[in-house]
């Protein structure tokens, strides 16, 4: 019986391939487990830093429901005086609102763009709110208005 002479050679290849493959693999695991722990450490670090300084998840929880009420409460204030000036906010008042209220709590950083965009945000809700009214009352006396509702130009009228 003669043998192939290939067959261990073949064998050979497909054993160094099948190693590569898992060297390969190995190595893909090792470089995800290393940036876990990375990633961990990082994230331990900065608790740790957060810790020193006295602020917890819950106190930066805290702030940042402040700075929410503290922004509504600007919006407000902002949206009454330009109302009060026929809808336009007088020069600096904007101004004021923002060096008063980072005099008093500087930690919210609050600017005059974040008091805006709340403005905004409440005047968007609100004109969208009177449409959804409207449209609600509009379809709910849809039936009797199209019944009451004059026609001007062929003069017919249902009452």
């Amino acid at each position: 019986m003669q043998r192939c002479p290939r067959a261990p050679d073949d064998q050979g290849e497909a054993a160094a391939a099948a190693g590569a493959a898992i060297r390969t693999h190995l190595g893909a695991l090792l470089a995800a487990a290393a940036r876990q722990r990375r990633e961990g450490r990082a994230a331990a670090a900065q608790a740790d830093a957060r810790a020193k300084r006295g602020e917890s998840t819950v106190l930066q929880g805290q702030k940042q429901c402040t700075w929410r009420l503290m922004i509504g409460s600007l919006a407000d204030e902002l949206i009454r005086h330009k109302d009060s000036k026929g809808g336009r906010a007088q020069r600096g008042f904007v101004e004021g609102l923002v060096t008063r209220t980072n005099g008093v709590a500087p930690l919210l950083k609050i600017t005059r763009d974040d008091i805006n965009d709340e403005v905004k945000r409440r005047k968007k809700k609100k004109k969208k709110e009177a449409e959804s009214a409207r449209a609600a009352a509009l379809s709910s006396s849809g039936d009797a208005a199209t019944d009451s509702v004059a026609s001007v130009g062929s003069k017919v009228r249902f009452a």
